[in-house]
């Protein structure tokens, strides 16, 4: 039964480094007759994939085979990180990612070579290439994988007669794998939900282009800082309005998301320094390429500054602060980031930490009103010593004027000094 076949003596897991970690600490030498590498080597820096081969030569038999599936040159993931800022490029179809993670592309005569100087015969490689279209949206992706299958040729000495231990394995290359379609179902599912929206944040300045995942997408998207809200739309339209609360000040916004609309208002009323901020690699990602679709229409964005945030993590407040000489920031911002109850404390931690230890600093939320969400925000504040204040005068003005009275909400605060 599946218990059975489940057993200890018939498997073991590990975790491992192949380009450092010496295999035989866990694999016996020349046991092993299969190896599968479903995308695995991509993630391997060039100058290390050679050590991680013959890493795992040692655990092979003679004539075992290695079966190989990972990311083709000319892939549509490629194509869309040689769009990117030049220092996604590392090398020649070397990058690294938005999350941080690296990523090769092999041509099939570097993937053969990669093998065939560590002793392996190619038995077989071809280029596996599919292209998917969303035909409502008259989009095509193209995908590219390479998949191949090579066996070890290295016999050891001390086989007896020089027996040939090859272990016959088919050699089809027709196996399937669901990373493969997982992953391309990700990526499609991110092309096929974007959506570009120019928005205004003040009346007679440009509007703003934004890239995002469609809100439509709230119940299957995991990450909602790949969307854009109604607080962050109404919050750049408040910073321009009450323009001079925020002129000639440092200002940092907690969970930006994509979303550059304030980032950018922040930088049309002159602030001294903008950080925008978010804790979701992916969320980064995106705002740094609205950041840059809009940069031929806004001057100020040269000087905005993106950087990894999670709430209360202590080295990335840190991180921020030295931005600001670790004086702290005048101002913080934030929009619709009141809605997961578990986030309040931490997201009011990180404020009272960045803030400057003056009684003109203040932090302003936002929001979309909930049930209870008031309350829970004003305990969360007194946690990280602050005190909530009067919204000042301005600010109110703006988001009537904007006839969000009824659907949106504001909350000030200030350090408890």
């Amino acid at each position: 039964d599946e218990d059975e076949l489940c057993r200890g003596d018939r498997l073991h897991a590990f975790v491992c480094d192949v380009t450092k970690d010496d295999l035989l600490e866990n694999v016996p030498e020349r046991s092993v007759d299969i190896v599968t590498l479903i995308f695995v080597i991509s993630a391997i820096p060039p100058n290390k994939l050679k050590q991680s081969i013959e890493n795992i030569c040692k655990t092979l038999k003679p004539g075992a085979q290695v079966l190989v599936r990972d990311y083709a040159a000319g892939d549509l993931a490629e194509v869309r990180l040689e769009k990117k800022k030049s220092h996604r490029k590392l090398d020649e179809n070397y990058y690294i990612r938005g999350d941080g993670t690296f990523v090769h592309y092999f041509t099939e005569e570097s993937l053969k070579g990669a093998f065939e100087t560590t002793g392996f015969t190619c038995l077989e490689i071809k280029s596996c290439d599919k292209e998917i279209e969303n035909r409502k949206r008259q989009l095509s992706m193209k995908r590219h994988w390479l998949q191949a299958v090579f066996q070890y040729d290295v016999v050891s000495a001390g086989d007896e007669g020089g027996k040939d231990e090859t272990v016959a394995v088919a050699s089809s290359c027709e196996w399937e794998n669901a990373e493969e379609k997982s992953e391309v179902k990700s990526l499609f599912e991110e092309e096929k939900e974007t959506q570009l929206e120019e928005i205004e944040i003040a009346a007679g300045v440009e509007r703003v282009s934004v890239m995002s995942v469609h809100r439509e997408n709230i119940h299957s998207e995991p990450s909602t800082g790949t969307m854009v809200w109604s607080g962050s739309r109404a919050l750049s339209r408040i910073i321009v309005s009450a323009g001079r609360r925020f002129e000639s000040r440092k200002v940092i916004e907690l969970g930006s998301g994509c979303s550059p609309l304030c980032a950018i208002a922040l930088g049309e009323v002159k602030a001294d320094q903008v950080v925008a901020t978010d804790g979701n690699p992916l969320a980064i990602e995106m705002l740094e390429e609205n950041l840059a679709l809009n940069a031929p229409k806004f001057d100020s964005i040269s000087s905005v500054l993106v950087k990894k945030l999670a709430w209360n993590d202590t080295d990335d407040i840190q991180d921020a602060l030295k931005l600001t000489n670790a004086e702290g920031f005048d101002v913080a911002v934030a929009s619709d980031v009141l809605y997961i109850e578990e986030a309040i404390v931490p997201l009011f931690l990180s404020a009272g930490k960045l803030l400057a230890q003056n009684p003109s600093s203040f932090f302003l939320v936002c929001y979309t009103p909930r049930r209870a969400i008031e309350e829970r925000a004003i305990l969360a504040a007194r946690k990280a010593n602050m005190k909530q204040t009067k919204v000042e005068s301005d600010f109110e003005e703006a988001l009537e004027t904007q006839n969000l009275k009824n659907s949106m909400r504001m909350l000030q605060f200030c350090l408890d000094l």
